[in-house]
């Protein structure tokens, strides 16, 4: 299934535990983008965004229900990348049902 990254970052997301709020953390994730996580193949080191820029969300990002909202639980950062270069492009979601674990 598929999400566009509007609807992950305003609507979904979850994970904001230690953050101010919400735009505390995804301005944190925008900053790790840029300074921190680095990908790519073994000629070239890129950031998470230059890398999505190339080649897409290539793993799906997990969105778990069943609590009192559905929450972003892994993609945070995939989310933010994507989120800055297009709102409206999608990407992958993986949906997890937690209410009968």
């Amino acid at each position: 299934m598929f999400m566009t990254a509007r609807q992950l970052h305003d609507d979904i997301a979850g994970d904001d535990a230690g953050y101010d709020s919400k735009a505390h953390m995804w301005r944190e994730k925008h900053r790790e983008n840029v300074t921190e996580l680095q990908w790519g193949d073994d000629q070239h080191d890129v950031t998470l965004p230059e890398d999505i820029k190339r080649h897409g969300v290539q793993r799906p990002v997990d969105v778990l229900h069943g609590y009192a909202r559905s929450e972003l639980w892994d993609g945070h950062h995939r989310v933010q990348a994507t989120y800055e270069e297009d709102p409206e492009r999608y990407l992958p979601v993986e949906h997890h049902d937690v209410r009968y674990r």
